[in-house]
């Protein structure tokens, strides 16, 4: 696994966290929704996407 790819996860996470706290606090939601429900649905593709970064990836050189 490369540092791109290890300080790629964190990266994720905080962005994730920082943005939905953001929205959240700023009232950026925009209509009536289950926040803890669209929490939920955005970490789980969070952790597959994260889940998919160890993955082999393809050269889009070649």
């Amino acid at each position: 696994m490369t540092a791109a790819t290890r300080s790629g996860r964190p990266r994720a996470i905080r962005a994730l966290l920082h943005g939905f706290v953001a929205l959240q606090s700023a009232s950026g939601m925009g209509h009536r929704v289950h926040v803890d429900h669209i929490f939920r649905r955005v970490v789980a593709a969070l952790v597959h996407a994260i889940r998919q970064w160890s993955l082999p990836t393809i050269d889009p050189t070649t």
